[in-house]
């Protein structure tokens, strides 16, 4: 009985795979379950007081920002802007108005090199100034990144 070479059956693949998924450590699972636990009970403590009715978009970046550090620690983490580039730009002639859109791509990395990106958006309407409106709506961009890789977190889990 003859049985064919196992070389016939293998299939070769062109494509490469993709990056291996990041297992978390257990630093970053308590560290995480902790800013979850916090930012949970903020939520229910803003829907208790009636304010809650607008969810995670109340919450203001530097309160997100304190919670992180408390959950992580000051040097636990960092940030860094990727890519920042204007979707849109406007001028308006009567008025002498500049109005801009920017995009801003964040990631944060935690100390056991646990990574997270996200995508934020700064939108600026009737600046003087050219140069005010490029500089508001790319701080409003990163900032809005860096919120959305911040409530990223929890997913992991």
């Amino acid at each position: 009985v003859l049985f064919p070479s196992l070389s016939l059956f293998e299939e070769t693949s062109d494509c490469e795979s993709g990056p291996e998924p990041h297992f978390l450590s257990p630093w970053a699972k308590t560290k995480i379950g902790t800013f979850q636990a916090r930012l949970e009970l903020v939520l229910r403590k803003r829907e208790l007081r009636g304010v809650g009715k607008y969810g995670i978009s109340s919450v203001s970046s530097a309160l997100l920002i304190n919670m992180v550090n408390e959950s992580f620690g000051f040097n636990g983490w960092l940030s860094q802007i990727l890519d920042c580039h204007i979707a849109s730009q406007n001028f308006d002639d009567e008025k002498n108005e500049y109005s801009m859109v920017q995009t801003a791509t964040v990631r944060i990395v935690l100390d056991d090199g646990t990574e997270v990106e996200a995508k934020g958006n700064g939108e600026v309407r009737g600046l003087p100034s050219k140069y005010q409106c490029l500089g508001t709506s790319r701080k409003m961009a990163c900032t809005d990144g860096l919120r959305n890789a911040f409530l990223k977190f929890p997913d992991l889990l």
